[in-house]
């Protein structure tokens, strides 16, 4: 019987294993309609940790004309609205990779940049928004790194866009997960001072 209530206080204890619920989240969006040429990309930090890196990799995305491919970045992006009392510093890294460096990119802030997509055999093809489905995006955080793909959203209504929702780095427990963890424990400490009578 005490072997039975060891192990089932055991069983208990593994089941109450903290799960994580996300302390916040990032947002990159390009607003649609989908078939329109505003290449307009924003990113919203709704997260507790502070932004210090996007990198955007369009390697993964198909462009419908212009030679095919994947869309590639012509120039430097115009009209970049850095975050409040923050910059934004662009750094090509290659056609189809870029990224931006922050300062002061804080919870609630916002960032912004337009942009002009091409395809490496038309330096003049107009992507549209849908395009930028399968754009890769890594946020560097102070919390660690986090990845999303672009992917189309709400298609067929009035809100829709190109989007990646991004889980924060990390999570802290649940206190309801905590309370069972707790009591797990509370119950091996009693079998053990049991076991040892």
């Amino acid at each position: 019987m005490k072997k039975l209530f060891v192990i089932l206080v055991f069983l208990l204890a593994l089941g109450s294993m903290p799960s994580y619920a996300d302390t916040g989240n990032f947002l990159v969006i390009n607003p649609g309609p989908l078939n329109s040429f505003s290449i307009d990309t924003s990113i919203y930090n709704y997260d507790t940790f502070d932004l210090l890196r996007a990198d955007f990799d369009s390697s993964g995305t198909t462009a419908l004309g212009g030679g095919g491919g994947p869309l590639v970045i012509d120039g430097s992006p115009w009209a970049v609205t850095g975050p409040a009392g923050g910059t934004a510093t662009f750094t090509p890294v290659s056609s189809t990779h870029w990224y931006f460096s922050f300062t002061s990119f804080n919870f609630g802030d916002s960032f912004s940049y337009s942009w002009d997509p091409d395809t490496a055999s038309d330096g003049g093809y107009g992507a549209t928004v849908a395009e930028l489905a399968g754009m890769s995006v890594m946020l560097t955080t102070t919390g660690g790194v986090v990845n999303g793909t672009m992917s189309l959203f709400g298609v067929g209504t009035d809100v829709a866009s190109v989007r990646a929702d991004i889980a924060s780095p990390t999570g802290v427990p649940e206190p309801a997960t905590m309370f069972l963890l707790g009591f797990g424990l509370v119950g091996l400490w009693g079998a053990r001072k049991k076991l040892k009578k």
